[in-house]
């Protein structure tokens, strides 16, 4: 989160790290958390179809574990 206004391609590149982590760790939760991170990102630069996909997948995610809607 810290790289997110400093250098994009850093935080882009963190979370996808932290991503791959969490893929392993079987971390559901976490993965729609970062997918989420991804797309506010996103939307920091104005990519908004790649926002849109990210924040898609979280929400699936979220979806799939059946996580409260506060989530």
């Amino acid at each position: 989160v810290v790289y997110s206004t400093r250098d994009f391609s850093q935080a882009e590149r963190y979370y996808f790290d932290s991503l791959a982590i969490q893929k392993q760790l079987d971390d559901i939760e976490a993965q729609a958390e970062i997918y989420c991170n991804l797309g506010s990102l996103y939307i920091g630069q104005k990519q908004w179809i790649k926002a849109q996909i990210n924040i898609e997948k979280s929400i699936t995610l979220l979806n799939s574990i059946n996580a409260p809607d506060w989530r």
